[in-house]
């Protein structure tokens, strides 16, 4: 299926054009294909791709590449001054308890207001099997300097959970 002219969709007052929608999925015996995915709204993108398999115990194997202009974004929602560009990669594998879900998130020249030309990159991981998100990398910066982080959040009852940051230079 693939949209033949752009559209739109509403929400609660707000209009979002749509460029493209397009979808491909195949079904055989215990399992469903998306082969194709893919949603281009406000000079962003959503492509995702995978398989679930043994609908019994069910197990995914999905990817999502996605890249957002920030303003054009925001500005669906009537916020102004905001730039920037964010492009995320993810994946979840395995079957739903033992789920894993890891992705990667880059900003190229954020800002909001005054505040110009930050960037982000963000590398994380959520594990199903020890209910903790893992934050593996994160450094956002800026022309004043950098903050860099790394941290695990325990999601279970009694679990640990820590953050090591640093900062370089704040002027």
């Amino acid at each position: 299926f693939r949209t033949l002219t752009p559209g739109a969709a509403s929400f609660e007052g707000r209009r979002l054009p749509i460029e493209e929608f397009a979808f491909q999925l195949g079904m055989r015996p215990g399992a469903v294909e998306a082969r194709q995915f893919r949603l281009v709204a406000a000079n962003s993108q959503i492509e995702t791709s995978g398989t679930m398999k043994d609908f019994v115990s069910p197990a995914l194997d999905l990817k999502v590449k996605a890249g957002f202009d920030v303003a054009s974004l925001a500005s669906v929602d009537g916020l102004k001054d905001v730039a920037g560009r964010l492009e995320a990669n993810a994946a979840a594998t395995g079957k739903l308890d033992q789920l894993l879900v890891s992705g990667q998130i880059s900003g190229r020249n954020l800002g909001f207001q005054r505040i110009r030309g930050i960037s982000l990159d963000l590398g994380a991981r959520y594990e199903r099997a020890r209910p903790r998100v893992l934050v593996e990398s994160l450094t956002v910066g800026y022309a004043g300097g950098s903050v860099s982080a790394r941290a695990e959040l325990g999601l279970a009852e009694g679990t640990e959970s820590w953050l090591a940051a640093s900062i370089a230079r704040l002027d």
